[in-house]
């Protein structure tokens, strides 16, 4: 019994371990991530121990052990935090029970604290300076130790976190004009700190944002601020002193962030003047960083005119539940009754309030902050643009509707054509920011969505290369924020005319990021705005993986979405007026490929476009462009399979292509597949599919003399055999004309007397009794009546071969008689062809059928 249950524990066992290894396949990557990190934490932890345990680093490796494993994590910083306090806490205990026991000016606390800060430092940098200042210590005599601490960076860095941490609630005041030695400590060394290149610069402006806001300490940021002043309007132009403007910069948008309105509002303009003066000089122009920060502050300084406020006429979209959902299915018409009701209310609400939003008494400096966030749309750096769309996002959420409108449309007239790349890209995140927060009404979308279907297929050229995938990333990005901003039935129009444009960039955009971005943004839409026509279809095949391969997403998964209805002709707009005459030559090759294989002859208008497409392989052939091999058997495969379709339209179209691009591509170049090519047609004259075997006949009927000498006798039987009669009668094809072709050749091959006497004429003889009648009528007389004009060239040829003056030319009885069992010799020899017996069936055959 015990072994029973041994071999179904083992076999349980390697069930799991397979599970687990078709779970790593298929897993998401944050689970994969998860149970990865969850094996390294063994590692990790024992690590720790050792240095918990020791009270310091023994080992110095072990810190790059630490390190190494939680650069894996850069990206998925939130893997790391339900162990951030199981890491933290006991470090920072050993930095304090140490300092504590040391002191702080011993040489021995350094080499005990430096390691260890190099961990937190690891841990900061990928989770976030928030997330570990959680576990950070909290008490006054902590904060001391921190501040009064000697060292370098990357403790300087903890000292920083822990100032931060601790300065809500440990310092006091001394009296209303003396400020506590700790204070003047924790402003001396900050200031020190803002003139730095590092994560220092940063750090210390987080700590004049916890300390100078605090209520007791108005003089402390008075002095701040005339600090501050002195640093901005300096003329000093060297390194030190800018990095020491940017850390001032820095420091002030940090101190707007988290002050109160109340406490900044004096201060607004002192620094406004020195920020308005700054963002024009050659310093900014110079530092993306610079201009960064300014436009920061700016659009704080904004946020701090303006009274905090939550707007009426903003739009806020609906959440559903599963619930809700049932509800609705099960009181459908109640429900469209109170939504109707809804809509009144929430109408009659918003025309309330409107008198109250004109109330809002708006600053004078506003507009000229408006006009430099603006300004920074037009942005040379994408830094900066980023952070001018969120400013302008977050000061309109505080003006009214009407001014509010007056914002959107200077951000809509960074569209015009005469603005570069950097306004249109600039112009979209702002587009985003305001769908984002609801300050975009489904009533201004009528004028936003051109102009962002536009923005989708920005590209322009700059000498050898172009520029506008950011802006086209950027367009998708708008879209994706449509999806989650807006209720489904104030997107439906909406994204019917977005759906196209959005596609045709996942499918046929250069860039990768923008194929994957399209290919978001419509996701996002099918997911958010429910019953969306094909639309999880086209999710699946146009996904992640599916999108990196820009051969693959021409090839094939544009052919799968255009069999989807709408997706056509925009399909073949994008392809013939922007993809076909695009500079780049690989992409035009591509193009021609993505023609052919999405087979856009599928649906409406698909024999058009066969057409089109055996008309335009003609005119490259009259051209005589020079192609690649790789296309030329593209091409041909091409014509092939048009030569195949019953439409007889389509078969004339492709005959006419065909006899040009031998010529042209074959014959011209002597390539070797010409000779194929002629073996294929013949065989294809046997085919089952009667369009098939006419088509092969068309195309045999237009070679050239150089194709068929080598093939004249297999060519010429073969097409005799074929103008037989059927004995059943559905087999027949009135339409195939095969005696039109034979004669055709014939006409090119004039030297074959005995065979056209012998077999060419007693096929045109047999096929004159084709009385076959279907729907159409008599459809045989179509073939008797090629078979009568048959019957009169062969007369003619055969009547001028017995007249007196005949010559064969010398280059085509030469090489016809080459070839095997060419009896050319007999047939030179003066006999008379054209004899009574022919004549007596001529006559009659023709007398019986007239």
């Amino acid at each position: 019994m015990a072994t029973r249950e041994e071999v179904t524990r083992e076999k349980e066992d390697k069930g799991v371990a397979a599970n687990e290894e078709e779970d790593d396949e298929h897993d998401s990557k944050e689970r994969v991530l998860q149970r990865y990190f969850l094996q390294e934490w063994k590692l990790v932890k024992s690590l720790l121990d050792d240095i918990v345990s020791n009270g310091r680093v023994s080992d110095p490796t072990s810190v790059h052990k630490i390190r190494s494993i939680m650069d894996k994590y850069q990206e998925q910083g939130q893997l790391l935090e339900p162990y951030l306090e199981s890491m933290v806490s006991p470090l920072m205990f050993i930095i304090r029970s140490k300092t504590v026991e040391l002191g702080i000016n011993s040489d021995e606390i350094l080499q005990i604290i430096k390691p260890i800060s190099i961990i937190i430092y690891s841990l900061v940098t990928v989770s976030g300076y928030k997330s570990v200042i959680k576990f950070f210590p909290h008490q006054v005599s902590d904060l001391e130790i921190a501040v009064f601490s000697p060292g370098k960076m990357p403790q300087h860095i903890i000292r920083h976190v822990i100032a931060a941490r601790n300065i809500a609630n440990s310092i006091g005041s001394t009296g209303e004009d003396e400020l506590a030695p700790l204070v003047l400590r924790i402003i001396g060394f900050s200031k020190d700190y803002l003139s730095n290149a590092g994560p220092m610069r940063t750090m210390a402006g987080l700590v004049f944002s916890k300390l100078l806001t605090r209520p007791d300490m108005p003089k402390a940021l008075a002095s701040f601020i005339e600090w501050t002043h002195e640093v901005l309007s300096s003329s000093v132009d060297d390194v030190v002193s800018h990095f020491q403007s940017i850390g001032a910069v820095e420091a002030l948008a940090a101190i707007f962030k988290a002050g109160s309105r109340k406490v900044l509002v004096d201060v607004v303009p002192t620094i406004w003047n020195d920020v308005s003066l700054l963002i024009k000089s050659g310093t900014a122009a110079r530092s993306p960083l610079l201009r960064k920060h300014l436009v920061k502050l700016t659009q704080r300084i904004g946020l701090t005119c303006l009274p905090h406020r939550s707007p009426t006429w903003r739009y806020v979209g609906r959440t559903s539940s599963l619930g809700e959902n049932i509800s609705l299915n099960a009181s459908n018409k109640n429900d469209q009754l109170n939504h109707g009701l809804v809509l009144e209310n929430s109408k009659s609400e918003e025309n309330s309030n409107c008198p109250q939003d004109e109330d809002l008494d708006v600053p004078d400096i506003l507009e000229e902050i408006i006009e430099v966030l603006l300004s920074g749309l037009r942005d040379t750096d994408t830094v900066v643009r980023w952070s001018a769309a969120k400013g302008i996002g977050r000061v309109t959420s505080r003006l009214t509707s009407v001014l509010s409108e007056e914002v959107l449309s200077s951000v809509l007239e960074l569209f015009t054509p005469g603005e570069g790349d950097g306004s249109w890209h600039g112009g979209c995140l702002a587009l985003a920011e305001l769908a984002r927060r609801g300050l975009l009404l489904p009533t201004s979308l009528s004028k936003v969505v051109p102009v962002v279907v536009k923005a989708l297929h920005y590209d322009v050229r700059r000498g050898p290369h172009s520029v506008g995938s950011h802006v086209r990333d950027a367009a998708a990005y708008v879209c994706w924020a449509f999806g989650r901003a807006y209720y489904h039935t104030d997107m439906r129009n909406v994204l019917d005319q977005l759906a196209p444009d959005l596609l045709s960039v996942a499918c046929y955009d250069r860039e990768v990021n923008c194929r994957r971005a399209a290919a978001a943004a419509f996701q996002e839409n099918v997911g958010r705005q429910g019953n969306y026509p094909h639309g999880i279809d086209i999710v699946n095949t146009a996904d992640y993986f599916s999108l990196s391969s820009r051969v693959n997403s021409y090839i094939h998964v544009a052919v799968c979405i255009v069999q989807y209805e709408g997706y056509l002709h925009p399909f073949v707009d994008e392809l013939l007026h922007n993809k076909i005459c695009h500079w780049i030559k690989r992409k035009k090759f591509l193009v021609c490929s993505a023609i052919e294989k999405a087979r856009l002859y599928r649906g409406k208008g698909g024999e058009i476009m066969r057409a089109a497409v055996s008309r335009f392989i003609e005119c490259i052939s009259f051209s005589q462009l020079p192609l690649p091999e790789k296309v030329k058997r593209s091409l041909i495969d091409t014509l092939n399979e048009n030569l195949r379709h019953p439409n007889s339209q389509i078969q004339t179209a492709a005959v006419k292509a065909l006899k040009h691009f031998v010529q042209a591509y074959l014959v011209a170049t002597d390539n070797k597949g010409a000779i194929d090519i002629t073996l294929k047609y013949l065989q294809l004259l046997d085919d089952s599919n009667v369009a098939a075997r006419r088509g092969s006949a068309m195309a045999l009927g237009v070679l050239s003399y150089k194709l068929l000498v080598n093939h004249w006798r297999d060519v010429i039987l073969k097409l005799c055999s074929s103008c037989a009669i059927e004995d059943n009668p559905e087999d027949r094809d009135a339409e195939h004309g095969q005696e039109k072709i034979l004669i055709s050749i014939l006409e090119r091959m004039t030297c074959l007397f005995h065979l056209i006497k012998n077999d060419v004429m007693v096929s045109l003889f047999k096929a004159l009794d084709d009385y076959s009648v279907d729907n159409r009528g008599d459809v045989g007389s179509w073939v008797r009546e090629a078979a009568m004009e048959g019957l009169e060239k062969c007369t003619y040829i055969l009547c001028k071969r017995g007249s007196t003056n005949y010559t064969t030319k010398p280059d085509m009885l030469e090489s016809v008689s080459k070839l095997p069992n060419s009896n050319v010799d007999e047939e030179n020899q003066m006999c008379p062809f054209f004899d009574i017996n022919i004549a007596t069936n001529l006559w009659g055959g023709s007398q019986s059928k007239l």
